[in-house]
C-alpha cells in the first residue's frame, strides 16, 4: 500500500515538472513572438520617418525632427 502511494506522488511530481517545463516554454515563445513584433514595428516605424525625411527634403520643405 505504501509503495502504490510513494508512486502515486512520483508520478504527480513528474506531472507537474512536465507542466511547470511547458508552461516555461509556452512564455519563452510568447516573449520571443512578441520581440520580433516589436523589431518589425521599429524596423517599419523607421523606414517611414526615413522616407518622410527624404521626400520632405527633396521638396525644400526643410526637415523637421520626428
Amino acid at each position: 500500500m505504501r509503495s502504490k502511494a510513494e508512486e502515486g506522488r512520483e508520478v504527480l511530481r513528474n506531472r507537474a515538472r512536465q507542466a511547470r517545463e511547458q508552461a516555461s516554454d509556452w512564455v519563452d515563445r510568447g516573449r520571443d513572438v512578441l520581440n520580433q513584433q516589436k523589431e518589425q514595428f521599429r524596423s517599419a516605424y523607421e523606414a517611414g520617418r526615413q522616407a518622410y525625411h527624404e521626400t520632405t527634403a527633396a521638396e525644400g520643405g526643410g526637415s523637421k525632427n520626428l
